[in-house]
């Protein structure tokens, strides 16, 4: 390599550190002026001056900065595009929203197993302004735009999630629609963090005292150390809205404990959907709890000395009916849920694939059950000590259960959410 080769990647090196830190490109000179103050410090003599003549032969200006990160910017894209291009699937997640200047973006983010990573991988495909309209043809346009513009087929897409949203998921005019049209085995859901929130609404009279107590909360605090003091012994003087308040507190504690753990980049639908699951029996148990020990409602608990609380068992029962009738009738079925994350214990081999067969039309009912007996009988694979996705993607080959792989590839290619 040449020395003007060396100071070209050098400069590439400082342009894509400065990217990934969001410095803007005026930033390099500094830099420059930093490596020429540890040179002066640092060496001496012939090799001081060595140094600095290196130095020297970095483009490092402002110009220079913005025609290397365009190149590097262009290169990251042919290198997502070719990676993306190159898997057997991918998924979508879509998202709408109004900037600071009133224009609506559209977010486009793709998963898709990566064959050169080796894992799954999570990326921007697309961010683009819809200038005038946002109805479902203006978003199902700008989809299609980012598809074509990079050579993807949207047959090669396995799902879309979505904020669930009129213009996306409409049964007419929605983007989700039209795109349907090009590929009617298009698997589509709301975003699953998204329901979960909404299930959690609350009724009016739990908002209203919430919404009063934290307009008090915000001015009194706000004010002064005498006005705080005030606060807490008129909250002390009402027994009624401070019992809702403490329910409040403990109910919103096991919501925000189950958002937390929908949240975060490399969950799977499976990981998204089993946190669901397991909500919805925790709230079993919480309709008997309020009514008993208050195990897990401890400010309840502590507010009202341990005395029953039959009113708030209506509240958990509307709870817990919102969280059945939004994910009942998830796409994916339970036990291609269960196969994915622990094929092992699958004990209905023909429901597993009746459900399968469902969602993915192209899959062979007869190979499914076979891959799936035979696989549960390998020894060696039962005492595999590894995550579901690593299992599918390392341990479980095509050449032995191709039906079987290509289902859990499809699952775990799939956003839970639309969050990102």
């Amino acid at each position: 390599m040449t020395q003007q080769e060396r100071a070209t990647e050098a400069s590439l090196r400082v342009a894509w550190v400065l990217g990934k830190n969001k410095k803007p490109f005026s930033d390099a000179e500094v830099v420059k002026e930093c490596l020429d103050g540890i040179v002066e410090a640092m060496f001496e003599g012939k090799e001081k001056q060595e140094m600095s003549e290196k130095l020297k032969q970095i483009p490092l200006s402002n110009c220079t900065s913005t025609r290397i990160t365009e190149v590097l910017a262009d290169d990251v894209v042919k290198q997502l595009t070719d990676d993306i291009k190159n898997a057997h699937c991918i998924s979508l997640a879509v998202d709408e929203s109004t900037d600071n200047t009133d224009k609506a973006q559209l977010c486009v983010f793709v998963r898709y197993f990566s064959k050169v990573k080796g894992k799954f991988c999570e990326d921007l495909l697309g961010l683009t302004t819809l200038n005038t309209h946002t109805r479902g043809e203006d978003i199902y346009a700008a989809i299609m735009q980012m598809l074509n513009e990079r050579g993807i087929d949207i047959k090669t897409v396995v799902s879309i999630a979505t904020d669930g949203a009129p213009a996306m998921i409409g049964k007419e005019k929605g983007a989700v629609q039209r795109l349907k049209e090009h590929h009617p085995d298009l698997l589509s859901y709301h975003c699953i963090i998204h329901q979960s929130v909404l299930c959690a609404s609350l009724g009016k009279e739990y908002s209203d005292v919430m919404e009063n107590i934290m307009k008090l909360v915000n001015y009194l605090r706000a004010s002064s150390a005498l006005q705080h003091r005030l606060l807490r012994a008129f909250l002390t003087e009402d027994d009624n809205n401070m019992e809702l308040v403490a329910f409040l507190v403990d109910i919103t504690s096991h919501l925000n404990e189950l958002n937390l753990k929908l949240q975060g980049q490399g969950n799977t639908v499976c990981d998204l959907m089993a946190a669901v699951r397991s909500f919805e029996r925790r709230l079993e148990i919480f309709q008997s709890d309020i009514t008993e020990a208050h195990l897990h409602f401890p400010t309840l608990l502590q507010q009202t000395n341990g005395n029953h609380h039959h009113h708030h068992v209506s509240f958990l029962e509307r709870l817990a009916e919102n969280f059945r009738s939004r994910f009942d009738s998830f796409n994916i079925g339970r036990q291609v849920l269960l196969c994915i994350g622990s094929p092992f214990l699958v004990k209905n081999v023909e429901e597993f694939s009746r459900e399968a067969k469902s969602i993915f039309p192209w899959a062979s009912t007869a190979s499914l059950q076979t891959e799936l007996i035979d696989l549960q009988e390998n020894v060696v694979l039962s005492e595999v000590d590894c995550d579901h996705v690593a299992f599918w993607t390392k341990m479980v080959t095509a050449a032995n259960s191709p039906n079987l792989q290509r289902v859990a590839i499809f699952v775990l290619t799939m956003f839970g959410s639309t969050y990102q």
